[in-house]
């Protein structure tokens, strides 16, 4: 059995003789435009977005030191309450200094975030 176009040749031939002759030249080169304009908005846009940059880092420092004095004063309250159960421990039952010992134990494990109270 034949398959496939079998007026393929027929079509080929009218095709060609339809076809119009183009001339070839070469083709022009586009001038390049002046991107002046264009060029300065880049740079007001580049401004703009390291001014805004700038302003979030100087948050992101304010915060961190923010967070740094709080991290300082839970540590110099915890550091306070352990020099107070510290010097309770001299005038107790054995009992007692087991019980504040633990709680010693749990503030200096929660003073590096390993424990939470």
């Amino acid at each position: 059995m034949r398959t496939g176009n079998r007026n393929y040749n027929k079509n080929k031939h009218e095709n060609n003789n339809n076809m119009e002759i183009k001339r070839k030249g070469k083709k022009k080169k586009k001038k390049k435009k002046n991107n002046k304009k264009k060029q300065k908005k880049k740079k007001k846009k580049e401004k703009e977005n390291e001014k805004e940059n700038e302003k979030e880092n100087e948050n992101e420092n304010e915060n961190e030191k923010e967070e740094e004095n709080e991290n300082e004063k839970e540590n110099l309250m915890i550091n306070k309450y352990i020099n107070y159960i510290m010097g309770k421990l001299l005038n107790t039952s054995m009992h007692a200094r087991k019980r504040y010992k633990n709680i010693i134990k749990y503030l200096r494990w929660n003073q590096f975030g390993l424990f939470y109270l």
